[in-house]
């Protein structure tokens, strides 16, 4: 009895094993979270007063198919945006008999620079030989780097909690090709990229 339950066991160990993939994905988001403002809308900047860039966001992530569908991984993303203000103040100098206006102008210039690490489960609900479609969720910690130069000089650093939903997520090809996905979070709004599966 005891051979049969060490047996039974090794079969299962083995299974597991035989059952389990290696995924990695590197994808890249030209909408990424920067580009969201407060009210939801892409954010284009105001061109009259300032200049906005964003360098999109960059991923790399791995996963584990622990079986056929379900699968757990952890992801590392890396984005920047720097904003350039010029900013205008018209002040009158309270001297008697003047009446011209001074204009004051300055260039503001802030850098930003967010990097994103966390655990993430996913699953495929439609699995085909070189398709596979589905969603996946998962949680990170945010590093943001902040550099002001201009009126406002310094860095700042802050840690937060961040989050990302992937509504749909694709692989086209068997054992590498094309991925992508769509949601929001810390990977952008949608991104593409290449897949490799062993």
């Amino acid at each position: 009895m005891k051979k049969i339950k060490i047996f039974l066991l090794l079969a299962c160990v083995t299974s597991c094993l035989y059952g389990q993939q290696n995924e990695l994905k590197v994808q890249y988001s030209p909408i990424p979270l920067s580009r969201i403002d407060s009210g939801g809308g892409i954010y284009m900047g105001d061109t009259k007063s300032s200049d906005t860039s964003h360098s999109g966001n960059f991923g790399v992530e791995y996963n584990r198919y622990l079986n056929d569908w379900f699968k757990l991984g952890v992801s590392f993303n890396y984005e920047t945006h720097k904003v350039k203000n010029l900013n205008e103040t018209n002040y009158t100098p309270q001297w008697p008999n003047n009446d011209n206006t001074i204009t004051e102008r300055t260039n503001d210039l802030a850098k930003y620079q967010w990097f994103f690490v966390g655990p993430q489960a996913g699953v495929d609900y439609l699995r085909r030989d070189k398709f596979r479609l589905g969603s996946l969720v998962g949680v990170s910690l945010m590093y943001e780097h902040s550099e002001y130069e201009g009126s406002l000089n310094g860095e700042a650093n802050e840690v937060d909690f961040f989050f990302h939903v992937e509504v749909l997520n694709f692989t086209l090809g068997k054992k590498h090709g094309l991925s992508g996905q769509a949601g929001f979070g810390h990977k952008g709004i949608v991104s593409l990229g290449y897949f490799f599966r062993w």
